[in-house]
């Protein structure tokens, strides 16, 4: 990779899974631009220029100068004709920034969304932290 000068611009995927009708029609039902269904894969993980996304991480949605950032956690992953990643995301409202851990302390919503993996403000996956009193809290890998 070092010697190339880039980053390997493919996507490695895990083993496919079958998609139900329920689910298609749920991605389209969020305005995913889908053309046709049997060009859409289910995965456990993707790996997208050496970054591994698996579910149950944690992807910043949304990066507002002087706004709390906007998070969610990966539920499931998709691939579609093998160019676009479309993540299924439970959406966590972000209630404050922690300076004593520098975390910022999230709340799981009742809501989820699709997104599309080029369309991410960062593409670096965060770590989510639940303490003893269960409170969770998002801590970045990377500055955003």
């Amino acid at each position: 990779m070092f010697l190339k000068g880039t980053l390997n611009n493919e996507i490695e995927i895990g083993p496919s899974k079958f998609i139900t009708d329920i689910e298609v029609e749920e991605i389209k039902s969020h305005n995913m631009q889908i053309d046709s269904i049997d060009m859409l894969i289910k995965s456990p993980w993707i790996m997208v220029k050496g970054t591994k996304y698996k579910p149950k991480m944690v992807l910043a949605l949304n990066i507002q100068e002087n706004e709390l950032p906007k998070f969610c956690i990966i539920e499931q992953i998709f691939l579609y004709n093998n160019k676009y990643v479309i993540f299924k995301c439970s959406e966590l409202e972000t209630i404050m920034f922690d300076e004593h851990i520098f975390s910022y302390e999230v709340k799981v919503e009742n809501s989820y969304q699709f997104v599309y993996h080029h369309m991410l403000p960062s593409f670096i996956p965060n770590n989510i932290n639940i303490l003893p009193n269960g409170y969770k809290y998002v801590t970045l890998r990377s500055s955003i």
